[in-house]
C-alpha cells in the first residue's frame, strides 16, 4: 500500500492530553495516561474522552495492562523525577508501585 493510500485511512479518533502509554479493552475502550493531570483517561467507541481516575500518586503513569478480574493494572515510571530533569536531583519516590482500578 502506497503512504497516499495508507494516509487517507488514518483517522482522529479523540483529542487528548500528553499520552506516554495506552491500552483497549474488548468493548473497545482506549485507556491512556494523562501525566500532568496524574490520571488515566479513556475514549469510549464513540469518541467520548472520559477520566476513569486521578490521583497525585500517578506520577507518569506509563506501562498498562488488562485483567481477567476486570480491572486496569498499571505503573507510574516518574520519568519527570530522574536526575537528567532535575539539574542532577533524584526525586523519585521509592519503591515503584503498580496501581489498579476498576474498568468502566
Amino acid at each position: 500500500m502506497s503512504d497516499a493510500t495508507l494516509s487517507v485511512k488514518v483517522q482522529m479518533v479523540a483529542e487528548t492530553g500528553i499520552c506516554h502509554g495506552m491500552i483497549a479493552d474488548a468493548k473497545g475502550n482506549i485507556y491512556l495516561s494523562d501525566s500532568p493531570d496524574h490520571a488515566i483517561q479513556y475514549v469510549t467507541p464513540d469518541g467520548k474522552v472520559h477520566f476513569l481516575v486521578k490521583d497525585e500518586r500517578l506520577i507518569w503513569p506509563d506501562y498498562f495492562g488488562i485483567g481477567k478480574d476486570g480491572y486496569l493494572y498499571f505503573s507510574c515510571s516518574q520519568m519527570n523525577r530522574l536526575p537528567k530533569y532535575n539539574n542532577g536531583e533524584d526525586k523519585v519516590e521509592y519503591p515503584f508501585r503498580v496501581y489498579k482500578v476498576k474498568l468502566p
